[in-house]
């Protein structure tokens, strides 16, 4: 997370930031309404397989691997919601998917683009994703990708997710168009793999 312009506070489990253009602001607050998701049934658990096992069947769907559900841990998770722009899940899962995604060897890159090209302009995300995964299953090109591919991008995942703030997926744009932008070939494909995970901004 960007820590630029937050005053950040220690407790025993974790650390809590805070805006410090607001700090003047907080003597205004006269009471505080906590959301109480969970209070009787704790449901963390199921979020985070949510996350897990969408993340996993999407990167698995759009490369023509197998991907563990476990391959995103709680850890990860938590990376991403401590930087206060990540409330909803799919935006989680987006960030996840387009740094996976944006990291692959740049002949695989391309042979993805193609395959989205392919697909065109069609609506439904559903079609979309099942058009795009039976294709990566028949194309062997995306069979090169090596297992340690997506190891060796979880471990640079979990630094990533310091540069994100609570902009939340335009943290993850601006960043990732900063990391590989320089390339004229990524920034097309960035636009079109964005396109394709979240053509609208409804979810």
């Amino acid at each position: 997370m960007s820590r630029e312009g937050y005053l950040i506070l220690n407790f025993d489990g974790g650390k809590a930031y805070v805006r410090k253009d607001r700090i003047s602001r907080i003597k205004m607050v006269d009471g505080i309404i906590f959301d109480c998701d969970g209070v009787l049934i704790d449901i963390r658990e199921s979020y985070n397989r949510a996350i897990s096992k969408s993340a996993a069947y999407i990167l698995a769907g759009m490369t023509g691997r197998f991907v563990p559900e476990s391959l995103i841990s709680d850890e990860i998770i938590h990376l991403f919601r401590r930087t206060g722009g990540f409330n909803n899940d799919w935006d989680t899962v987006y960030g996840i998917l387009m740094f996976m995604l944006s990291r692959l060897p740049k002949e695989i890159r391309r042979c993805l683009e193609e395959l989205m090209e392919k697909i065109g302009n069609e609506e439904s995300p559903f079609k979309r994703f099942m058009l795009i995964k039976d294709y990566a299953k028949r194309e062997s090109q995306m069979c090169i990708l090596k297992e340690e591919f997506f190891a060796e991008s979880i471990k640079a995942l979990r630094d990533f997710t310091n540069l994100l703030d609570f902009t939340g997926r335009e943290s993850v744009d601006k960043n990732l168009l900063r990391i590989y932008g320089s390339d004229g070939n990524f920034q097309r494909f960035y636009s079109l793999l964005k396109r394709f995970l979240h053509s609208t901004g409804d979810v």
